[in-house]
């Protein structure tokens, strides 16, 4: 119960990070976004806390 309960606080945290991506990172090349919505959805809260820790602020 624990672990689906974390695993979708994840996974909500990932579709914030996503609609992050694609709406407040005009410049940043469409490949790139979709390559970090990948990494995001498919190593679920690893990829969330690189992108909201280190990603975020180093893409444009």
């Amino acid at each position: 119960m624990i672990a689906w309960l974390i695993g979708v606080v994840f996974f909500c945290w990932g579709v914030y990070c996503a609609y992050d991506l694609f709406t407040k990172k005009p410049a940043t090349d469409l490949v790139i976004k979709i390559l970090v919505t990948l990494l995001i959805f498919c190593t679920n809260f690893v990829g969330v806390l690189i992108y909201y820790y280190y990603l975020r602020n180093k893409l444009n």
